[in-house]
């Protein structure tokens, strides 16, 4: 397991196969996806396996349109993982991505580990990839986590009512983004 990149306190890496059982472990604790949209159904270990195959995968450069790392605490060893971050659906004709995160250990919730990683991963999308613009969805019941956006340099875009599912029910979407200009401004 080599390490891809850093932050002050996290190490970086592209996902194993045998990530899979922790990843989903942490995707299946109700408190960790009840901001998730995309998980509502319980996901199986091969599911996880499947999306961990498709994703490490030695695509070329220009055909992939999603980067997936999980990460993990400096001092820990490589096989400690405690989350899951990528950029999604690059295009890179528009230099844009869907930039999505799991913090999936919630002894690690509330250490400002999300504001690191949201900053290493901007830095990575607009330093190491080229990209101009990094958009993400987040429910409007997420606080934290849209705290966590704003103080990386995401503004609000815009508002889809009633589109998302939150810890207490149906409740709106918003659509966050922050452009290579606004990013190095705040740098």
């Amino acid at each position: 397991m080599i390490e891809f990149m850093e932050s002050k306190r996290l190490w970086y890496r592209a996902p194993e196969i045998a990530d899979a059982e922790i990843i989903g472990k942490y995707i299946n604790d109700e408190r960790v996806r009840g901001h998730l949209s995309v998980t509502q159904f319980p996901l199986g270990l091969e599911a996880e396996r499947e999306f961990l195959r498709s994703h490490s995968a030695a695509a070329p450069f220009v055909a992939r349109t999603d980067v997936v790392f999980v990460f993990g605490l400096k001092k820990s060893p490589p096989d400690k993982v405690i989350g899951s971050t990528g950029l999604h659906q690059i295009n890179w004709l528009v230099r844009s991505a869907e930039w999505g995160i799991v913090i999936g250990d919630p002894k690690q919730w509330n250490k400002g580990l999300g504001r690191e990683i949201a900053a290493r991963m901007l830095e990575y999308a607009f330093v190491g990839l080229n990209l101009n613009r990094v958009h993400l969805r987040v429910d409007a019941d997420n606080v934290g986590g849209i705290k966590c956006y704003e103080a990386a340099g995401f503004q609000l875009e815009g508002r889809q009512r009633q589109n998302a599912i939150g810890p207490s029910g149906i409740t709106d979407m918003l659509l966050m983004a922050v452009l290579r200009e606004d990013w190095g401004k705040t740098r």
